[in-house]
């Protein structure tokens, strides 16, 4: 099998600022911290029926519960 020869740039550029590589890492590792929260906090309310009132211990009739609200 033979290798297929890649070509450089036609024009040569200058690296993008490593500030700039830093704020878009940081903004992402945000971002996906943001949306895991967000999953657990829903996640939580799901396994312990939703609402947050009365007794705060799980719910395995969750699912149940929540389908008879009317």
């Amino acid at each position: 099998m033979a290798e297929d020869y890649v070509r450089p740039p036609l024009l040569g550029r200058e690296a993008p600022s490593a500030r700039a590589a830093a704020w878009r890492f940081w903004v992402g590792f945000a971002v996906l911290l943001a949306a895991v929260i967000v999953g657990l906090f829903l996640l939580y309310r799901f396994a312990t029926g939703g609402a947050g009132e009365g007794d705060p211990g799980l719910n395995p009739n969750a699912l149940a519960s929540s389908a008879q609200v009317r």
